[in-house]
């Protein structure tokens, strides 16, 4: 079942979006979601969106009838990681005070 959700892409993130995703190709989107509200007559409506910090394409090169270089990558991200990975290990290794 497909499933369409509005996602906001800024930055070079979005210019590799435009530049590789397409109507209909499956992906995989990482963000925070982010719920707008606006009235409409008198009516407060709302919308939710992701705001996309990376996403990897899930379609294969060939799916769809398009074809798209196997040399370029997969998967884009906007940033490092928000959480370094060393605060895991280093959770493990302290012991308590007492």
């Amino acid at each position: 079942q497909t499933e369409w959700h509005n996602v906001e892409v800024w930055g070079e993130l979005a210019r590799i979006a435009e530049q590789y995703l397409r109507k209909g190709k499956k992906v995989y989107v990482e963000g925070s979601l982010r719920t707008d509200s606006w009235e409409d007559n008198g009516v407060k409506k709302y919308a939710t969106k992701i705001k996309a910090t990376s996403f990897t394409m899930l379609d294969s090169a060939q799916s769809g009838g398009e074809s798209q270089e196997t040399s370029g990558p997969s998967s884009y991200n906007r940033s490092e990681p928000t959480v370094p990975q060393s605060i895991a290990a280093a959770s493990e290794t302290d012991d308590l005070p007492f």
